[in-house]
């Protein structure tokens, strides 16, 4: 039925395929019988990973020309 679908959908849950039919299974309660019916379903959950690894955002190039101590060029690259 969409209604118990829609519900469990909202809880990221969905039955597997072909459950096992229902048993009818009366009970006797107070000297009373009573119908009762047990019935299982499995059920699986969908669950979705994000993965964030870790990314350079800035370099920064130095282009020497003989001294180390004095860059003739120092700018950074952004992404």
């Amino acid at each position: 039925m969409d209604y118990f679908n829609d519900a469990l959908n909202l809880a990221n849950l969905f039955p597997v395929s072909d459950p096992v039919e229902p048993v009818r299974a009366p009970e006797l309660i107070n000297a009373e019988w009573w119908e009762r019916c047990d019935f299982a379903l499995t059920l699986y959950e969908n669950v979705t990973e994000t993965i964030e690894d870790g990314k350079v955002t800035s370099v920064e190039i130095k282009v020497y020309d003989g001294s180390p101590d004095d860059p003739v060029a120092d700018f950074t690259v952004t992404t």
